[in-house]
């Protein structure tokens, strides 16, 4: 090979830990497999990219398997369980008249819960707080479940397939349904989770924004007596 500047000969040399042309006569460095540069800048920045990939696909794995994230939420079980937030007072008719579709993919109507104590839980399986105090939403299923007169009941506001796909990492055994549209605006949810208690005469006396334990005694207390 010669130089282009000077057509002398060219001699390959370790240069700054690299293989590079040098020129006898002028000098002048040349990389001696510019190709070669190229194609390992390229493999390196193919293989931050397999990288990034299988880090993305493994995350979104586990934000998508509920066992996992739950596990990142139990300290605040335990905290709700210890200092849970007051239920915030109040007085307005409910409204029954809207449609739910349950597990089945059946439509049914929430009329269906006039006349019982209600305690309605609005929730979506992304919502981190949500899926912290379904434990203890089931919890105060199991404590009334044997009384008629009380419904403990979840509604998921996003599919029936992805509801059905986290219900099947747990044990939920109280009333599940899901109502994407169609839903009271004396219903609001924006904030997740939200939850009313409904007394027997078709009052909405109490609303939950956030997350709590709603197994405690105060919960169970007021439940108790709304019969």
């Amino acid at each position: 090979m010669k130089c282009t500047e000077c057509n002398g000969l060219l001699e390959r040399r370790a240069v700054d830990g690299r293989q590079r042309n040098v020129c006898f006569v002028c000098g002048k460095s040349i990389s001696a497999a510019p190709l070669l540069d190229v194609a390992r800048v390229f493999g390196k920045f193919c293989l931050w990219l397999v990288g990034l990939f299988v880090l993305l696909v493994g995350v979104q794995k586990v934000l998508r398997n509920p066992r996992y994230i739950d596990l990142l939420h139990k300290g605040l079980r335990r905290s709700a369980r210890r200092s849970a937030p007051p239920l915030q007072r109040m007085r307005e008719p409910a409204d029954y008249d809207w449609p739910l579709t349950d597990l089945s993919g059946r439509t049914v109507s929430f009329d269906q819960f006039k006349n019982k104590v209600v305690l309605l839980n609005f929730w979506a399986a992304w919502c981190a707080p949500c899926r912290s105090e379904m434990p203890s939403v089931q919890r105060l299923f199991d404590h009334f479940k044997n009384n008629p007169n009380i419904a403990i009941v979840g509604v998921n506001i996003e599919s029936l397939r992805d509801a059905k796909n986290y219900l099947r990492w747990g044990a939920y055994t109280f009333p599940i349904f899901v109502a994407n549209r169609g839903i009271p605006k004396r219903y609001n949810h924006a904030q997740l989770p939200t939850s009313y208690i409904i007394s027997r005469e078709g009052q909405i006396v109490a609303k939950q924004t956030g997350a709590r334990s709603w197994d405690d005694p105060a919960v169970i207390r007021i439940l108790e007596e709304l019969l």
